[in-house]
Parts: C-alpha cells; structure tokens; sequence
C-alpha cells in the first residue's frame, strides 16, 4: 500500500461521505402531498417505490385529483430510478473500498469518473422528479378546483450536498500538496543533481566475451540434443540483442563526451566486434542476416 498522508486521509473522507449520500439520497422525500394548502405527512422517498408501488394513501390522494393513468407512469418512473441509484451506490462502494485497500493510479482516476457521474446521476434524477412536481398541476381531474392539490419534494438536497462535496475534492485536491509535490528551489540548500550516464570500454570487452561463450555453449547443447533449434533461436536472437543495446548506449556515451582517446578505442572495439561476429558466421553459430545486422550497427555506432 501506497505511503498515506493527510491529503489521502481527507480526500477519502469527502468520497466515503459522497458515497453515503448515493445511498441516502433514496431517504430523502421525492413526492410529498399539500391538499388545500396544507403539507399533510404523507409522502414517498425511494425505498418506498423499490416495488414499483406507491403507498396506498399516497395512490389514493393521486387518484382523488389525477387521471388514474399517470399513477402507473409515476410509479415506473420513480422505481427504475430508486434501483438505478441503489445499484451505483452498490459498485460506488465496491470501488471505493478497493481504492482504500490498494490505492492505483488507474483506480484513482475510476473512482473520480465514479464521484462525477454519481452528482449527475443525482442531478438527472433531481430534474425528472421536480419536472414531474411542475408538470402534475396540468393533469388534474376536470372536477378539482385549481390548487386543489400539489406536489412537493426535496430530492435538490442531495444534488446541492453532492456538489457541494465534489467541489470539495477538486479543491482539495490541487490545493493540497504532498510531502514529494514539492519542487526544489534554486535557493534552497537541496539541490537536484542529475545522475549522468557513464560508460566502461572494460566492462563492454568483458559482455562480448560473455556473449561469445553463452553463445558457444548454447550451440553445444544443442548438438548434444539436450535443448531445441527453437530454443538455439531464441537464446541467439535475445543476446545479441541485448549485447546490440549494451554496445549501442555505451559507444552513444562516448560520441557524446567527444573524448579524443575513448573515441578511438571505442573504434577499435567496433571492430573487434565486428570480426568476432565474422568468425561467429563462419562457425555458423549465427546467420547472414544477424552478421549483417551487427556488422552496419557497429559501422555507425561511433563515428
């Protein structure tokens, strides 16, 4: 697990607080009922339509004053929305637990997608359900009078709190700075020192070597039948390789220091490279083409 630090600690409190409200959010009031002015008790939060069903005074308040018909759509409506947000919360949560246990870049970035879709998802379900509340005074039974009854309902709170806890986190996230986020200044005492490539011509005769006799061994068991030519191929086409990338970084060193007598031996070093991939061809440890390879490598490699 990642070093924890205070920016961590209080970045994961806003997010366990954003996905307790997911769940809370099916607490709060979606439709409440005021008949003649007056804010009677009855009302319905999401827990309540998870059976796509109204309370039955609910429903019976609604049919007294609307088209039966609208009764079946809002409870449609309501209930696919209940599961939706009952089914983010649960992979909200799932996420958020993962990230705590074993924090990752690629879960940081998934869990911040997580907390920006929940508050529109919130707010979606916010507007249908105000949009509903606005729009259920146009469908009102011929016999009621206007004002006869309204809707009213508070799912906004949850959208405000949710916002309110993603500015948090975005805030909080570039203002505080960790203990590693911090740049050196060139006034301060810890300079950053950049760690230069070195080179050793020694060290690079003494890899040919090795490559010659991992070579001449690898050729052996295979003549004695205890590997594959598969696995000859294979280990052929790896060391050169390697060998190939050693030469090339320590001989790109030395162009680049431009001293005159290193300059020179790595030369002479090119060429004995050169004329023991020769006698590698002839003893046909290694083919035209991989000869032919390192021979124009070796051609440029310095200067």
């Amino acid at each position: 697990m990642s070093k924890i630090n205070v920016k961590k600690i209080i970045l994961w409190v806003i997010l366990g607080l954003s996905v307790l409200m997911t769940l809370l959010t099916l607490c709060f009031r979606m439709l409440g009922i005021v008949v003649s002015g007056v804010d009677t008790n009855y009302g319905v939060n999401g827990f309540d339509v998870l059976g796509f069903k109204l309370p039955e005074v609910v429903s019976y308040l609604i049919s007294s004053y609307f088209l039966k018909g609208y009764i079946t759509t809002i409870e449609i409506v309501f209930g696919i929305f209940a599961y939706i947000i009952l089914a983010y919360f649960i992979i909200y949560l799932i996420f958020y637990v993962l990230h705590i246990i074993k924090p990752t870049s690629k879960k940081d970035k998934s869990i911040k997608s997580l907390f920006i879709t929940n508050v529109i998802l919130t707010a979606v379900f916010a507007i249908v359900v105000i949009v509903i509340d606005l729009l259920a005074p146009n469908f009102y039974s011929s016999y009621v009078p206007s004002g006869g009854i309204k809707f009213k309902t508070v799912v906004y709170v949850p959208l405000i709190i949710q916002a309110v806890l993603l500015t948090a986190y975005i805030l909080c996230n570039k203002l505080i700075k960790t203990e590693n986020s911090c740049a050196a200044k060139p006034s301060e005492e810890v300079q950053i020192v950049k760690k230069e490539k070195t080179y050793n011509l020694e060290e690079l005769k003494e890899s040919l070597n090795s490559v010659l006799e991992l070579l001449t061994t690898y050729k052996g068991l295979l003549q004695e039948g205890i590997i594959s030519s598969m696995d000859y191929m294979d280990k052929k086409a790896k060391l050169l390789k390697y060998y190939k990338n050693i030469v090339e970084t320590t001989f790109s060193c030395i162009t680049k220091k431009s001293i005159a007598k290193d300059v020179i031996e790595a030369e002479r070093i090119s060429i004995d490279i050169i004329k023991q991939f020769k006698k590698l061809l002839e003893e046909e440890y290694i083919g035209d083409a991989e000869f032919l390879d390192m021979r124009v490598a070796m051609m440029n490699a310095v200067i």
